[in-house]
């Protein structure tokens, strides 16, 4: 075996061990907390929570935190590891808020986790208490019809969108990327003033609301 051959294998079996150090063992946490999550989805998670420990590496190296994150951390992780971060102090909350729309929407985030909810709200604040978005000439009616999709029984976030094509496509993956098939689509209202948010990215139409009355559903 040449030196070129030594390190290759060399590295697919670094690779093999940090798979059933870090990221099975996540894999199967995500798996466990819903057991209708489709497998790929299951993956593609935990190899992207498994990032943030690259994530802390080049932070600890000087890296700049808001690189490290857009670059370096898996979508599915990206809000989770700026979440750690503000919890630590090495980042303050009101520096997020300018960036907060545009990170968000190239993250999947966890819309069910009340810290977001606080950020969104106090980003508002900052703003002017006028909702934040990626398309200042967009306007919205003042009452909106908006949709959600998710898995049936499973905690409702804090995103919607005005778009029903939108949630179905959710209803039908859980935001992840493959099939599910205990997904529904929630039905409901906000009004536009009880908006945090509202972003057009990836055309979902997102609307960032705790405020939604929740009129019913369908399957997805």
């Amino acid at each position: 075996m040449n030196q070129k051959e030594q390190a290759t294998q060399a590295a697919l079996l670094g690779m093999r061990e940090h798979h059933e150090k870090v990221v099975a063992p996540l894999i199967e946490e995500f798996l466990r907390r819903d057991p209708g999550m489709p497998p790929m989805t299951a993956f593609v998670m935990g190899q992207d929570y498994a990032s943030m420990e690259g994530a802390e590496a080049r932070l600890a190296a000087g890296e700049d935190w808001l690189t490290i994150a857009e670059v370096w951390v898996g979508s599915y992780a990206r809000m989770e590891w700026i979440k750690r971060l503000i919890q630590r102090g090495h980042v303050q909350r009101e520096a997020l808020f300018p960036r907060l729309v545009d990170l968000w929407r190239h993250s999947d985030p966890d819309d069910t986790d009340p810290f977001w909810l606080g950020m969104w709200q106090d980003a508002r604040k900052w703003n002017g208490g006028i909702r934040l978005t990626d398309d200042t000439a967009a306007t919205l009616d003042p009452s909106l019809s908006v949709y959600r999709g998710q898995a049936a029984g499973a905690e409702v976030g804090i995103s919607w969108s005005l778009d029903r094509a939108a949630a179905l496509k959710f209803a039908r993956t859980g935001g992840g990327r493959a099939t599910r098939r205990d997904g529904i689509v929630l039905l409901g209202m906000v009004q536009a003033a009880d908006v945090y948010a509202y972003i057009t990215l990836r055309n979902e139409q997102e609307i960032v609301s705790d405020m939604v009355d929740i009129r019913g559903s369908i399957g997805g």
